[in-house]
């Protein structure tokens, strides 16, 4: 398990434990566990994947009242929960996956997808 999947796991047990601390701040608090890089706490497709899918009602049991747009992230993550159901959740390689759907280079996003989806604390719709 790398640090971005062990860092998903570590801020959704915190935001489920301290209903005070938002999605940003929990993902900086688990990060940090896993790496003093500061680069690498600061890399934002991973952050900014996490947060998108818990502000918008993607990690089961937890809810939030702030209405937050979707970072471009946000929407090709989201984009992909789709296009994975189709394949059965199922693909060879996830960096050529992302990088032949968007065109995009691949930042770790499907990392935080996947651990959640493998503990079962993906809230599909």
């Amino acid at each position: 398990m790398n640090n971005f999947e062990k860092a998903t796991l570590k801020a959704v047990e915190i935001l489920k434990n301290d209903f005070h601390i938002l999605p940003d701040a929990a993902w900086v608090i688990a990060l940090s566990e896993y790496t003093n890089k500061k680069n690498v706490i600061k890399k934002s497709c991973p952050k900014s994947t996490f947060i998108d899918l818990c502000y918008n009602g993607y990690i089961k049991d937890l809810s939030y009242s702030i209405n937050k747009e979707l970072t471009k992230n946000g929407r090709m993550v989201i984009e992909t929960i789709t296009k994975l159901q189709k394949l059965n959740w199922t693909i060879s390689n996830k960096k050529k996956f992302w990088e032949e759907t968007f065109g995009k280079n691949y930042e770790n996003q499907l990392e935080i997808l996947f651990i959640l989806k493998e503990y079962n604390l993906l809230n599909i719709r």
